[in-house]
């Protein structure tokens, strides 16, 4: 694994640019070859720009496809995981035990999130059939309401389209809830017109 201290923009290294820089060993402040030097703002502008037409590009991979470049990237790591963790443990002085597992666990990660998108439950796709029973009940609800309102003596005071509204809010929101109200709007503006002649229209 080489180091060379450059950004790396799509597929091209960046050019050298502002003061280099370079890692520390924490235990001894020695300075870690090679030079890295910083991306200015036209190399991060083109970076940006690349990352975009690859996220058009790879939003349209299968995640069978997906899938197996996560695989890929894992068995990149792994592969150079000596070289990897012999740097990582002089840049941070951590052991390197430490260091092993974490590159197995990176690696262990990629091949989850390989899996899971091979498979295909994170796209949260939901197919619902119509509820034809629940239709026919609130039906049944609704022909009972208007036959009740005609007929009760109670509700006479009433004109025939808060009859029906008073009758269905009780018993249709016993069943279903906050659809009870969305039923007697429909009563009230619009699909009931029938009024008492000496009761103005209130709309």
């Amino acid at each position: 694994m080489k180091i060379s201290g450059q950004s790396i923009i799509g597929s091209h290294s960046a050019l050298n640019a502002g003061q280099p820089f370079r890692a520390t060993n924490p235990r001894t402040g020695e300075n870690l070859p090679p030079d890295f030097f910083s991306a200015g703002p036209e190399e991060v502008n083109r970076a940006a720009s690349l990352a975009q037409q690859a996220f058009a590009i790879y939003g349209q991979v299968s995640g069978r496809e997906k899938g197996k470049f996560l695989r890929t990237i894992a068995a990149r790591i792994e592969g150079a995981v000596d070289e990897l963790v012999e740097r990582a443990e002089q840049e941070t002085a951590l052991p390197k035990p430490r260091l092993q597992s974490e590159t197995a666990r990176t690696s262990g990660q990629l091949r989850l999130f390989a899996n899971v998108v091979r498979e295909g439950s994170w796209l949260e796709a939901r197919i619902d059939p119509a509820a034809t029973q629940r239709a026919a009940a609130k039906r049944l609800i609704y022909q009972d309401a208007i036959e009740r309102a005609t007929k009760s003596d109670d509700m006479q005071e009433f004109p025939p389209y808060r009859r029906v509204g008073h009758l269905v809010r009780g018993r249709y929101s016993r069943i279903h809830g906050h659809g009870a109200q969305d039923f007697f709007a429909a009563f009230r503006y619009g699909r009931f017109q029938h009024r008492r002649a000496d009761r103005p229209r209130r709309d």
